[in-house]
């Protein structure tokens, strides 16, 4: 692979519930909730998103219990695959707005040498 181009990528993955207060009893209890069962092997295995959940409070448990993130970002052992990373020309990752691609939002383009 010579270019990459990632389109709103959640490359550090995700924490945190949007627009939740901590003062709402509902946010409170889905907080504990993800923070107990998020790296259960059974919801990692069936709910894509907790593929991307990364907890900061848990890294130990996230690089070892996490089925996708930590692995394609080299987080647990060096992925042979990833060595083709080292091959590339340009990396563009462009964030998205409101899930609506922007490119006047580009947040990287990086010529690699």
């Amino acid at each position: 692979m010579l270019n990459l181009i990632s389109l709103g990528g959640q490359h550090q993955g995700v924490f945190g519930i949007p627009k939740c207060t901590d003062t709402s009893r509902l946010c409170n209890y889905m907080r504990r909730i993800l923070r107990y069962a998020a790296y259960f092997e059974y919801i990692q295995e069936s709910l894509v998103q907790a593929a991307y959940w990364h907890d900061p409070l848990q890294e130990d448990e996230y690089r070892n219990k996490n089925v996708f993130l930590a692995d394609i970002n080299n987080e647990k052992i060096i992925n042979p695959v990833r060595e083709n990373d080292y091959a590339l020309k340009f990396l563009i990752l462009l964030q998205l707005n409101f899930n609506q691609y922007d490119c006047k939002k580009m947040t990287y383009l990086i010529k690699i040498p």
